[in-house]
């Protein structure tokens, strides 16, 4: 499993959506802790995440992601002979509505895990539901640092946590661009203020002066009455822990208040094709941060042609950056389910649960697109690097890379592998 090969197949997407239930266990749960797959039956995972909310496109992106990890192991017979399926969810990054897709799946005895949540917020209740009931669950993109300070054995993730990110951005405008002041802003959520928070923190840290420090509605239309604010001590950075509309609202109204100077970076959440368009010009040059994907790994040119695949047409790069995140959140579930599952007498597929979280969280080198994926003693997975990207002539283009190991192992000390771009955008 952990070699899965990457082969071209032709299976068109399923989506299925799971019938309302109510909130109940059912005796097999209750009795044994296990998932029987009859002989002939499917393996049922599921998916969580955005389909009507602030990040849609990424959302669908993880989606289709997880469906080609499914059917790319479909391809190659499946897990003993037993096929998978993938179960999808909306949860509309929603708290609420996370936790009520949790309960649901947790209602429905075939579901052996899922991937997702998405967001932090959506992520948090949701876990604490499949917590209770010993369901798996990797998320692809919830990066709040408090999912993994709790004593949960069911919740895992791919994605590095805020600690890394806010570090590598603080790193980034310090060292690289130069800047001394920054004012710091976030949407009130779980992963946005999290996220600046630690943004804050380390930027103080290494010698900057953070200027200002407060929140917005996401809900609004109209920041210029914090932006003015700003306007008697213009700083040289604005940075902002939320999602990609208000995100892109502020990169415009800075500018009409008169902070043109002023940069803006984001994080994973603005780092979307949505943000450009609704920044239009005042976009153009500014910053956000998210997982860099291992864009050279000869394995990647075939996922996309399956991510296109599976998705039935649409065009990669619409539904970044999470794509590979996706893949790899089902590709841990998936390797930890063929560890664990045994054929009994009556050729049925045992799947224990308890087993199966034990399998997840001592994941080691699990070689995902993100990179080698290992699993610490508290469900932090992440592979790979976060990088530094800046909008260029209308598109995201990586301009700084900080590796997960000099991020979460002493990173302070640090410096990106900045490419010529960067260092000449450098001019706070």
């Amino acid at each position: 499993m952990q070699n899965m090969k990457f082969l071209r197949v032709a299976f068109a997407l399923v989506v299925v959506a799971l019938a309302l239930a109510p909130f109940v266990t059912t005796n097999a749960q209750e009795a044994a802790g296990q998932v029987i797959v009859p002989a002939g039956g499917t393996i049922k995972i599921g998916w969580a995440g955005d389909r009507s909310g602030p990040l849609i496109l990424p959302g669908e992106g993880t989606m289709y992601g997880a469906q080609a990890a499914v059917n790319m192991l479909n391809a190659e017979g499946g897990i003993q002979g037993f096929q998978v399926e993938l179960l999808t969810q909306d949860d509309g990054c929603d708290p609420a509505q996370g936790t009520t897709v949790a309960q649901q799946y947790a209602s429905n005895p075939e579901i052996v895990g899922v991937v997702g949540h998405m967001c932090s917020g959506a992520t948090n209740g949701a876990a604490a539901v499949y917590e209770e009931f010993n369901i798996l669950n990797v998320s692809y993109s919830a990066t709040a640092a408090s999912l993994t300070s709790q004593d949960r054995k069911a919740f895992n993730r791919v994605a590095l946590n805020d600690n890394a990110q806010g570090t590598a951005v603080a790193l980034f405008m310090y060292n690289d661009l130069g800047f001394t002041t920054a004012a710091v802003i976030d949407d009130g959520g779980a992963y946005g203020q999290g996220l600046a928070d630690k943004v804050a923190e380390v930027f103080a840290s290494l010698g900057g002066e953070v200027t200002y420090r407060g929140n917005i509605d996401p809900n609004a239309d109209d920041y210029r009455a914090v932006l003015t604010n700003l306007l008697a001590n213009p700083p040289n950075a604005l940075f902002f822990g939320g999602y990609e509309i208000p995100g892109a609202l502020l990169t415009s109204q800075k500018d009409e208040v008169g902070l043109s100077d002023t940069v803006f970076l984001g994080d994973d959440g603005t780092q979307t094709t949505k943000y450009i368009e609704l920044a239009g010009a005042s976009g153009e040059g500014q910053y956000s941060s998210s997982v860099q994907q291992q864009l050279d790994d000869p394995r990647y040119e075939d996922f996309i042609a399956q991510w296109v695949e599976a998705s039935g047409g649409k065009d990669f790069a619409q539904y970044a950056p999470y794509q590979a995140a996706g893949h790899d959140a089902a590709l841990l579930i998936l390797n930890a389910i063929a560890q664990v599952a045994e054929v009994n007498a009556d050729g049925a597929l045992v799947i224990d649960r308890a087993k199966l979280l034990e399998a997840a969280r001592n994941t080691k080198d699990l070689d995902g697109l993100t990179g080698n994926l290992t699993c610490d003693a508290f469900g932090d997975c992440g592979a790979g690097a976060i990088a530094i990207w800046q909008v260029q002539n209308g598109e995201w283009v990586t301009v700084a890379t900080y590796s997960s190991e000099e991020l979460l192992g002493g990173g302070m000390e640090a410096t990106p592998e900045a490419t010529p771009e960067a260092t000449q955008a450098s001019g706070g």
